[in-house]
């Protein structure tokens, strides 16, 4: 199976899904055994739970999704999906690279049209970002170009499908192709291979150094600053070790230039890994995101509250948070924002809103910054998955939120007898209202808190019947953010946010 898409599975059914994944599975261990089992999921499929296979498989282009390209990079959210979605398990990138077909080239990577030397650079940007993700491994799409995707037997369409090869074809007589550029340069990589250090990691203390090599690397060496760190010698392709470096500074960037050399000591390779450096263990920049309403809001506007808090040691590159929705309807990339940031005390709250197509059955929400020190870059990101219904229950990850306000709150508010609605308007200014039911007497306690949890205004606090009621909150010297309200009834409790906006 390969890159199953969001409609095709609400439609059959995704406990139809999980029961031929299963089948299919249980059959493959009796047939083969010892053969692992998984298929090639693609971004779109970000929501499901890959716990279900032996091995974790995506399929992860960079031009493709806006959470590869907006809010976490290609390496930051293959980080993500390798964390949560390939727990204990190999991780495997199924399918990457760039289609070259005939095109006007655009100066970032698209789904075709690139150059030669776009798609050299842009592959080995995904090779080893998908390394630095933790990737077990990695399935370059691929070998040669296809031909005939329209049919056409004698014409190399213009399809870009047909030209992600490695080796091109000039024509049907052409029976071995020619290697592109970009064959040579994986050629040349594959050398080396270093899994640790990584880039875009923080290191406190002793740096891992793992390298596997083919048979005509016999050595390596490791410069900083035109200093040569070490030189080692490697025996049967592999080794594994630590590199101490000697620095002063509590926080130091390094640049580390792994050469690697023939017998004859000729250069094979030479690759630089960008790491951070410290004597302890820092605290990096953190950013939170809440939406507003909580759950999924297809045909309408789910708001996004956004809050960054820095270390000073680093800068923000860009000054700029970059955010995103990806709908999961069919290929479609989404929708990417960004804001300027300034600091305040080293915090800096923005919020904003997409409008969710009606048909959204699943939507990732991201957002991202870069932070800096000296030569040193890390991407850091945050996300939330939201499914409308229960419909992916049986399949979905345990980190995926479900449409909480219809399969949550509401049976335990039917079984307690208690309604709590949204306020309206949400986002509102100057005032809302807010209105709730009740089946039976009992005290009522209706207030409102801040996202630190201070109380800002107490709307009821009282005795009341069976019925329904509307209180109505007035609010001009709040600061815009976000709040949220709370109703106890007897022993039962309900909240539910809102967005104040000035």
């Amino acid at each position: 199976m390969n890159e199953p898409q969001v409609a095709p599975i609400y439609n059959a059914g995704a406990q139809n899904l999980l029961s031929l994944w299963q089948s299919v599975i249980t059959l493959i261990h009796q047939k083969h055994a010892g053969v692992p089992v998984s298929f090639s999921n693609t971004i779109v499929g970000d929501y499901i739970n890959m716990d279900i296979f032996d091995f974790s498989a995506f399929n992860a282009y960079i031009y493709n999704p806006v959470t590869i390209t907006g809010s976490h990079g290609y390496q930051g959210f293959l980080g993500y999906l390798k964390n949560n979605r390939a727990n204990g398990k190999p991780f495997v990138i199924t399918e990457f690279g760039l289609s070259v077909s005939p095109g006007t080239p655009s100066a970032n990577y698209t789904y075709g049209g690139n150059t030669l030397e776009q798609q050299t650079n842009g592959d080995l940007f995904m090779y080893r970002a998908l390394i630095d993700a933790g990737a077990q491994g990695g399935c370059v799409f691929q070998y040669h170009d296809g031909w005939w995707k329209d049919g056409h037997e004698f014409i190399h369409d213009p399809t870009p499908e047909e030209w992600f090869g490695l080796i091109g074809f000039t024509d049907q007589n052409d029976i071995y192709g020619t290697p592109r550029p970009v064959w040579l340069a994986f050629e040349k990589y594959n050398k080396a291979i270093i899994t640790n250090p990584k880039n875009e990691e923080i290191y406190a203390g002793k740096i891992p150094v793992e390298i596997f090599t083919t048979e005509d690397v016999t050595s390596f060496s490791v410069v900083q600053n035109n200093t040569v760190l070490l030189n080692q010698n490697i025996f049967n392709n592999y080794y594994n070790g630590l590199l101490d470096l000697n620095f002063n500074e509590d926080v130091k960037d390094a640049g580390l230039t792994f050469n690697f050399y023939n017998a004859a000591g000729d250069t094979l390779k030479s690759e630089t890994i960008s790491l951070l450096c410290t004597k302890s263990e820092i605290q990096i920049p953190e950013i939170k995101m809440q939406l507003v309403p909580a759950d999924l809001n297809p045909g309408s506007r789910n708001y996004l509250l956004m809050e960054i808090t820095n270390n000073p040691i680093f800068t923000i590159e860009g000054n700029k948070i970059d955010y995103a929705v990806h709908p999961h309807i069919g290929f479609d990339a989404g929708t990417a924002k960004s804001q300027t940031i300034t600091f305040i005390n080293n915090k800096y709250s923005a919020q904003d809103f997409f409008d969710i197509p009606k048909e959204t059955k699943v939507t990732t929400f991201g957002a991202g910054v870069t932070i800096r020190h000296g030569n040193f870059t890390k991407r850091i990101s945050t996300q939330n998955i939201l499914t409308y219904g229960s419909w992916a229950n049986s399949i979905k990850a345990i980190d995926v939120i479900t449409d909480v306000s219809e399969f949550g709150n509401k049976k335990d508010a039917r079984i307690n007898g208690v309604m709590l609605y949204q306020n309206y308007p949400n986002p509102f200014n100057p005032s809302t209202e807010i209105k709730y039911q009740i089946t039976a007497g009992g005290l009522v306690t209706l207030k409102v808190y801040d996202l630190l949890g201070r109380e800002v205004a107490t709307l009821v606090n009282e005795l009341k019947p069976a019925g329904i009621y509307v209180e109505t909150l007035h609010t001009t010297s709040l600061p815009s953010g976000v709040y949220f309200y709370r109703l106890i009834v007897d022993h039962y409790s309900e909240i539910k946010k809102m967005i104040f906006l000035k």
